[in-house]
């Protein structure tokens, strides 16, 4: 059945284990046009735990392969038309998401995240260079430019605490 829905550009999408909605086959993964289910993408090869939407990416997770086969290792993006991991993904897949603060939160019965032991529990920040789109919406968009330089100052200036990005120690430590 369905496990998990999210608002992916103005569309509801349904993630879970089913092989169709309303007769439609669509593989574990499908989205709302307004009128039927049509599937998203080619959908996923095994089940959906959880979705949310994560700097205008459908982040879903689960024991899934891109279409092209590569491992999404327990979380994926969806940026509109291709999978692709975040990062090294986790050792199994997280059961729930939450943003808080610009950062993307996950939980499950994992024990690495990232590469680093992280015991049911994780935080996923995208490269922190990486703010802004140009839009000063604080899109990120897969590159450091100057609009990132400009929202960041448009952050500290506002006294955002994640502008602060070093303790002075200059690692880059918060």
């Amino acid at each position: 059945g369905v496990t998990s829905l999210a608002i992916y550009r103005g569309e509801v999408i349904a993630g879970g284990c089913f092989s169709s909605l309303n007769g439609v086959p669509v593989n574990s993964l499908a989205r709302w046009d307004g009128a039927a289910w049509q599937p998203l993408g080619e959908g996923s090869n095994t089940c959906v735990n959880a979705m949310t939407v994560y700097h205008g990416r459908l982040i879903a997770s689960g024991n899934f392969r891109s279409p092209t086969g590569s491992a999404i290792n327990g979380v994926g993006r969806w940026d509109g038309a291709t999978w692709s991991p975040m990062g090294n993904g986790t050792d199994q897949p997280p059961q729930s998401f939450l943003i808080h603060d610009d950062q993307l939160f996950m939980c499950g019965n994992f024990n690495i995240a990232g590469g680093h032991v992280s015991a049911y529990i994780a935080r996923w920040r995208d490269c922190v260079a990486d703010l802004d789109n140009g839009s000063g919406m604080g899109i990120c968009d897969g590159g450091v430019t100057i609009d990132d330089l400009l929202y960041y100052i448009t952050l500290y200036a506002d006294g955002v605490a994640r502008a602060d990005i070093d303790d002075g120690s200059s690692t880059g430590t918060p």
